[in-house]
């Protein structure tokens, strides 16, 4: 059959008994990047690779650092998130910082709700010898089919 006048990697309608719309045929590469594609969006959400949770959504981020200001490497931030008053708690996560002492982490919006109350606290490394940090308590606007919203906040621990 002679190739169609429409371009490289498409068949013509009809061209095929069992097919009435056009093909189109991925080459090699450009299938293997699609691929790619797809594996790296199964991801955590914080990643690189731009998936997310679907709005609306908040991106908590800061450093984590001793009473003196030296960064702290490995400490957790926990987070729960909920709706305004932080009574109850829709989401949790947990991250660990890196060693410059930051994190990043995506939290989930409250639902219906246009804020979303965040807690965040940062629980010091085993044999730190430092204690957690106070328990933070942020709110954030969240309305629905807006953009993410990105909030900034240090944590310090405690001296034991």
């Amino acid at each position: 059959m002679a190739r169609s006048q429409r371009g490289p990697g498409i068949d013509p309608p009809g061209s095929h008994p069992s097919r009435s719309m056009p093909r189109i045929r991925l080459r090699r590469p450009y299938a293997a990047l699609a691929l790619a594609a797809a594996v790296a969006c199964t991801a955590d959400p914080v990643s690189l690779c731009g998936c997310s949770l679907p709005p609306p959504y908040v991106i908590v981020y800061g450093t984590v650092s001793t009473p003196g200001g030296a960064p702290v490497a490995d400490a957790t931030v926990h987070a729960d998130a909920g709706p305004p008053g932080c009574q109850t708690a829709v989401e949790s996560r947990d991250v660990q910082t890196d060693a410059a002492g930051r994190y990043r982490l995506l939290t989930g919006g409250s639902g219906g709700d246009a804020q979303t109350c965040i807690r965040l606290v940062a629980l010091a490394p085993a044999g730190s010898g430092l204690a957690s940090s106070d328990t933070t308590r942020i709110t954030v606007p969240t309305p629905q089919r807006h953009p993410p919203d990105s909030v900034r906040h240090n944590l310090s621990l405690r001296a034991p």
